[in-house]
């Protein structure tokens, strides 16, 4: 009687054996599976809480492993020769026939492009690495993130278009492949011939002691174009941000249009300044000055933005300000409108001459 129930506990416990052993396997393969689908943009938890710093639904942890293929923790920017992942699709077909996008279908933009826009290893791709500086500003040393298109050559000059991440975010983010893929994006546009070379800054803006104007001016555009070879003109440097972001494109843009004369706020958060602040007068001097303004919003965002945004773009209809207005139906507040806003910018901001 006593050896059948060892044998019956010992049968039991290679039992639970067996499902632990599975579970783990399973576990492990659904870590590795959730993070490195680039597309996944649709997760409505990905987005970013600005009425909380400590949204534990938030996927912009720059410190989480969210993203497998990336090398882009924030924390490991003292290696400023190391490449950035980007999350690209490595083993994409490049024999393979993309579906046509919006505009070969004779749409004109903004528009969404077709599927197949954002995958990365189709042209001559650009470097994305990030690099320590000192900043007057805040006194001691910072990240920004930059890319340099495919041949970067120091005795050309080249336009700028600087990217500001959602709150907590880190500048790597304009870069992820899980978010806005502006290298990718940028490599695929200059290979088809729709954009010239350019350069792209990720910025890290948000500081302890929060001053987004000094740091901007007088840390950040000093220092890129005392290091690469850009222009260093209103007509040829650009804005472009979401989320938190996208109210700091707005603010810092449309009230200093004698730094910028590109603008792109994409799914903008309260921080974002009243209409009648960023364009006074009517929009007088934004008539004047402004080549590019792109405003951009999902209509289903999950946190409420789109009324804002949307109003803004009512605004300068009534006023007669040129503008672009994106809204992606059905887009929430993550990269699904986020990334197809920076596509659409890099365009219209090339055709209005940011390069030229």
């Amino acid at each position: 009687m006593i050896v059948k129930k060892l044998i019956d506990l010992i049968f039991i416990l290679l039992i639970v054996c067996v499902l632990v052993a599975l579970g783990c396997t399973d576990a492990k393969s659904g870590s590795q599976n959730n993070y490195t689908d680039t597309n996944s943009d649709a997760d409505t938890n990905s987005g970013i809480d600005t009425n909380s710093g400590t949204d534990t639904n938030s996927g912009t942890d720059t410190n989480s492993a969210a993203d497998t293929n990336s090398a882009a923790d924030t924390n490991s920017a003292a290696d400023t020769d190391s490449n950035f992942d980007t999350g690209s699709d490595a083993d994409i077909d490049t024999d393979t026939q993309l579906p046509p996008d919006c505009l070969e279908a004779g749409q004109e933009l903004p528009c969404m492009p077709a599927e197949g826009y954002d995958q990365g290893g189709q042209h001559p791709e650009g470097q994305v690495k990030s690099v320590d500086f000192y900043s007057p500003v805040t006194q001691n040393t910072r990240t920004m993130w930059i890319y340099t298109p495919p041949g970067y050559d120091p005795n050309k000059k080249y336009s700028v278009i600087y990217g500001y991440p959602g709150i907590d975010a880190g500048a790597d983010t304009i870069f992820a492949g899980w978010c806005v893929a502006a290298g990718i994006l940028a490599d695929n546009l200059i290979g088809q011939g729709r954009i010239k070379p350019l350069i792209i800054i990720g910025v890290d803006y948000q500081t302890d002691s929060p001053n987004d104007y000094a740091e901007t001016f007088e840390s950040v555009i000093p220092y890129v174009e005392a290091n690469y070879s850009v222009f260093t003109d209103a007509d040829h440097r650009g804005i472009y941000g979401y989320s938190l972001g996208g109210g700091e494109a707005f603010n810092l843009g449309c009230k200093n249009l004698d730094k910028f004369h590109y603008i792109s706020p994409s799914s903008a958060a309260p921080n974002k300044a009243p209409d009648d602040q960023l364009f006074p007068d009517s929009g007088a001097e934004a008539k004047e000055k402004l080549k590019t303004l792109l405003i951009s919003c999902g209509t289903v965002d999950w946190i409420g933005l789109f009324p804002a945004s949307e109003n803004a773009h009512n605004y300068c209809v009534e006023n007669n300000i040129p503008h672009d207005w994106l809204p992606v139906e059905g887009g929430n507040h993550d990269a699904g409108v986020w990334r197809p806003a920076m596509w659409n910018f890099l365009q219209l901001a090339d055709k209005a001459g940011i390069s030229d």
